[in-house]
Parts: structure tokens; C-alpha cells; sequence
């Protein structure tokens, strides 16, 4: 299996399947596909400018394949990956989450590594950390 880590070049993974046999997949997918899931207002959060278009086309495919209306609101914390890439978490955490708990919708974040909770908190307890 091959598995692309990387959500700008997400679809690198649809235009290789058909040449390869080796089963591919894309990180990203399965938060989309439950995002999808779980309702027709999703917010998307990104640190990366080049990520924003590939993973929107990604979560419209998915929809599509549901065959569910999505509503996507998609913000951009740049300043969020620029902290990040200088070890900076006290910047980084509440520039990333003080955006996302406190807009509308169902917030998926492409770049988890930047909080400090314990893997797997939910958004609900980053807002009811103060994050």
C-alpha cells in the first residue's frame, strides 16, 4: 500500500490508481468521508495555502459520492504553520483553534500536530480548554 500524506497533492492518489496495482491511499480521505457524514456544513481549517483547493476539491468529490449537498467554509491560518514551523505552540494553538471554536459548523483541521491535547480530543474540548 501506498499512503499519501500529503493533502496539497491529493490527487496525485486518483490519477495514480489506474496505472498502478498497489492500493492507494489518501490521508485526508477518511476525515472527509466522515465530515460528509456527519452533516452538510463543513468548515475546513488549513495552515497551508496550497492545501486549500486540493482538499476542498477532495471533500466535494466525496459529497458527490455520498451524493450529499456539502456547504464548505474554509479558513486559513497561514500564520498558524509559520508558528509551527518555528516550534512555537503557544502561538500556534490558540492561532489555530480560537477561529474554529468560535464559527459556525462541523471544523475539520488539517494540521492536528500543532495542539498540545491529549491525540483525539474533540473541538469541544480545545473550546472548553480556552483554545
Amino acid at each position: 500500500m501506498i499512503l499519501l500524506a500529503c493533502s496539497t497533492f491529493n490527487y496525485a492518489a486518483e490519477l495514480a490508481r489506474p496505472m498502478i496495482d498497489i492500493p492507494i491511499m489518501q490521508i485526508d480521505r477518511p476525515m472527509m468521508e466522515l465530515a460528509v457524514r456527519q452533516g452538510t456544513r463543513v468548515g475546513m481549517l488549513a495552515t497551508l495555502a496550497t492545501t486549500v483547493p486540493s482538499s476542498e476539491r477532495l471533500l466535494r468529490i466525496v459529497a458527490q459520492e455520498q451524493k450529499k449537498p456539502v456547504e464548505i467554509t474554509t479558513v486559513l491560518r497561514e500564520e498558524a504553520f509559520k508558528a509551527i514551523q518555528k516550534g512555537d505552540a503557544a502561538t500556534t494553538t490558540p492561532c489555530f483553534w480560537k477561529r474554529s471554536t468560535s464559527s459556525p459548523g462541523r471544523w475539520m483541521s488539517s494540521s492536528w500536530r500543532s495542539c498540545p491535547c491529549p491525540p483525539g480530543a474533540a473541538v469541544e474540548e480545545h473550546a472548553s480548554a480556552g483554545l
